[in-house]
């Protein structure tokens, strides 16, 4: 374990260098590391189970240079969150392959204009709002030939978060492009996530016998599944415990759940051990909905941060009530008041 970290180049923060031990003791730079530690902020990365499949899914589109694949989740279900975590990853396997990332937007009247336009925005071009529709349309293209020739791969992947948002001709307008590559020697590998609007519009495309547009981008989807078990409750929290899978800071060796509960991890607590009290706490919740039921990583990562929270006021001296800490969690995670209690989908029909 490394003995110092510099804090300048794992959280924003006008610190010296210090001790990993020094963050575990209350005082100054605890609560500051605190007030931008991942799991406060809301933008804790865990490779959930969900994730997890859909990474040996998108491995297997990449090797086999499959033109695409996708995803159906439900609202607040990791999506976003997801298509980060996979992107981070992807470079482990293929340390060579540019990677892109998109939001489809949701126009009023969709034009080929705003279509180039909002995907070089996305992908950080600085000249993304000037020219016709063509000129934008061969910025881009060349701006995605120009990354592969400079990364030496004949493959390109696009993550498209919101897919549900594009319309008929937009989707006709990337097959184009991905036609335009592939005069290029290059193959544009499509990651779509979307929500479950997603298969009203392929099952208008089947009927329109888009098979151009079916195959290509939403032959098979793949539903991005929530939390549906204890099992799968232990496969998230354990990598709340492990500093491979949650370190902060950077370089410190200490993982989300050691940083919050320092001294009852050195005893041997880890937050995995909570993984059947937080199940039966979002179980007893959705208890008057009918069925079998998932739970969108939002509310789960939610509850977390809550239960974690109550260890963090306890240390600066405000002990917790006497209900139960599960409990409270998950009801101050709004879970059982949105769309967190969603049925088991059915895969959709060819």
């Amino acid at each position: 374990m490394p003995t110092t970290i510099n804090s300048r180049d794992s959280a924003s923060g006008d610190f010296s260098l210090i001790t990993p031990s020094l963050l575990l003791q209350p005082g100054e730079f605890r609560d500051q590391i605190f007030e931008i530690h991942p799991i406060v902020t809301d933008k804790a990365k865990i490779p959930t189970p969900a994730v997890k499949d859909a990474f040996e899914i998108i491995k297997t589109a990449i090797i086999h240079r499959d033109p695409g694949v996708c995803f159906i989740a439900d609202s607040r279900f990791g999506k976003t969150f997801g298509i980060d975590v996979l992107r981070q990853t992807l470079p482990q396997c293929f340390p060579k392959l540019p990677v892109f990332s998109v939001i489809a937007k949701d126009h009023d009247r969709p034009t080929e204009r705003s279509l180039y336009t909002d995907i070089l925005l996305d992908c950080r071009h600085g000249v993304a709002d000037t020219g016709t529709a063509i000129a934008r349309r061969m910025r881009l293209l060349n701006m995605w030939v120009v990354a592969i020739q400079d990364s030496g791969d004949d493959r390109l992947v696009l993550f498209v978060d919101e897919a549900q948002n594009w319309t008929v001709e937009d989707y006709t307008r990337i097959r184009d492009l991905s036609n335009d590559l592939a005069s290029h020697g290059i193959r544009l590998i499509t990651v779509l996530f979307a929500n479950p609007g997603l298969i009203s519009l392929r099952t208008s495309l089947i009927g329109e016998k888009r098979a151009d547009l079916i195959g290509r981008f939403m032959l098979h989807p793949f539903y991005f599944r929530g939390v549906s078990s204890t099992l799968d409750m232990i496969e998230v929290m354990k990598c709340y415990d492990s500093p491979e899978a949650s370190e902060f800071p950077v370089g410190s060796g200490i993982c989300y759940s050691k940083f919050f509960r320092p001294k009852d991890y050195q005893s041997g607590w880890r937050l995995e051990q909570e993984a059947g009290s937080c199940w039966a706490a979002f179980t007893s919740s959705a208890g008057k909905h009918s069925g079998n039921y998932q739970v969108g990583m939002q509310w789960v990562a939610s509850a977390i941060r809550n239960f974690l929270y109550v260890y963090w006021l306890t240390e600066h001296g405000q002990p917790y009530g006497e209900g139960d800490v599960w409990s409270e969690a998950v009801s101050a995670s709004g879970f059982e008041f949105t769309l967190g209690v969603t049925q088991d989908p059915k895969p959709p029909s060819a």
